[in-house]
């Protein structure tokens, strides 16, 4: 009889790992049932200062054939005894994995590479990637862009935009719009606000985490109206009274004092 040795080469086979032997006369057949994959290899996600949306993915093997050294032969999964001692070695190929999202405020998921700086891209997240060895693979981040629209709010004038990068700071453009009789107090994100958010010229950083997003700072003015009482040759005129007008407004309330004044002989 001549010996047979199926080597499920870190697989399951016949419900051993181990390799397994058998004797049998020249000529006689044998089935041989495929056997069961090992794990595959496992791939570590570091957020990068980020966050991972999975710590980490074990991938699978899938078996594909049998080695054949020796006499013998194998078709399909029968085996014929030759004359002498052969082996059967299992051989699997590893499948793929998808690569998993990754977020950090204000950026966006460049990929999944070897090292916390540099290194060999793998992939892009959800993209597909075969690993051939356990590993950590690192997320690397570009920064969003956006853009400040700047508003002159019933103002005259013309602003080119301002490009941003997050968490990188920048001076506001200086503000070129006028408005006759107002003074110009600086920018807020609300057109209809009394008090400038930002001041002329101000450093601002991180206005949106939006990539492609725009921010609009609007022009934020003020003018004072001042009403002042003559008593016209009497005597206890009421002193002068104030009030303001921002931005399109067009009127301001002011209430008229209830001081009389008094002139002699007069009423």
């Amino acid at each position: 009889s001549y010996t047979l040795t199926v080597n499920p080469n870190k697989g399951t086979w016949n419900g051993s790992t181990s390799n397994s032997s058998f004797a049998q006369n020249y000529g006689t057949t044998k089935s041989i049932a495929n056997p069961t994959p090992p794990v595959g290899y496992t791939v570590t996600f570091d957020g990068n200062t980020g966050t991972a949306g999975q710590s980490s993915i074990t991938s699978t093997k899938s078996f594909t054939n049998w080695t054949v050294e020796g006499p013998g032969t194998l078709s399909g999964t029968t085996y014929t005894f030759g004359a002498g001692a052969g082996t059967l070695t299992a051989n699997y190929a590893n499948n793929e994995i998808t690569l998993p999202t990754a977020t950090k405020t204000g950026y966006i998921c460049s990929g999944w590479y070897t090292k916390a700086t540099g290194g060999e891209k793998r992939g892009d997240a959800g993209g597909k990637y075969t690993p051939s060895a356990n590993e950590t693979l690192y997320a690397h981040w570009t920064a969003n862009t956006y853009t400040i629209v700047f508003d002159s709010n019933s103002g005259s004038g013309t602003m080119s935009n301002l490009t941003m990068t997050y968490d990188t700071p920048k001076n506001l453009t200086t503000n070129t719009f006028t408005k006759t009789g107002y003074e110009f107090l600086g920018w807020n994100t609300n057109k209809d606000a009394t008090t400038a958010e930002y001041t002329d010229g101000d450093e601002v950083n991180n206005l949106t985490a939006t990539n492609g997003g725009t921010v609009t700072l609007y022009a934020i003015w003020r003018k004072t109206i001042t009403i002042s009482y003559n008593a016209n040759g009497g005597t206890g005129a009421p002193g002068s009274q104030t009030g303001t007008m921002y931005n399109s407004a067009t009127t301001a309330s002011i209430t008229i004092s209830n001081t009389k004044p008094t002139r002699s002989g007069y009423i």
